[in-house]
């Protein structure tokens, strides 16, 4: 049993999404979750760019996002048009079976493949689905996984 002046472990949750060239839906996505998290005493990995990462050797760069993504409790992608690198993530934060909130402006930037993964929830909107996003990071912040099974759901496109 902990003692109260023990602190407690932080929550993670990694957040995959474009580094360079994000277009305003991604950007205002990408703050909501900073400051969602920042309220629900999240502790994150952001698709920022990072000296570190950005002059790593190839084998360095995957370990290090490996190793992110291995010890987040949860995954939240942002998926746009071009963006390979968070395609990815996304993959080895679902074969970690981690859940994962993927994020799309248009269900077509989203791989059959992911959507097919029995961990992930695909939220596929032109507005940002803030109360989905809310919702994830308060489950996120609470291990509340099994109390109600992770929703798939593929809106119809606009």
């Amino acid at each position: 049993m902990a003692s109260y002046d023990e602190p407690a472990t932080p929550r993670i949750v990694y957040v995959s999404g474009p580094v360079s060239e994000r277009g305003p839906w991604v950007a205002a996505v990408i703050e909501f979750i900073r400051r969602e998290a920042g309220q629900l005493g999240l502790t994150l990995y952001l698709p920022d760019a990072e000296d570190s990462l950005g002059i790593a050797e190839p084998r360095a760069f995957y370990e290090e996002i490996a190793r992110r993504i291995g010890i987040s409790h949860a995954v939240i992608s942002v998926l746009c048009e071009g963006d390979s690198a968070s395609v990815v993530e996304s993959v080895l934060a679902g074969t970690c079976g981690k859940p994962q909130l993927i994020l799309a402006l248009h269900q077509r930037h989203v791989p059959r493949i992911l959507r097919g993964m029995p961990t992930v929830t695909l939220i596929a909107s032109s507005a940002a689905p803030i109360a989905e996003m809310r919702a994830f990071l308060r489950r996120a912040r609470d291990d509340d996984w099994d109390s109600a099974p992770v929703e798939h759901r593929e809106p119809a496109m606009a």
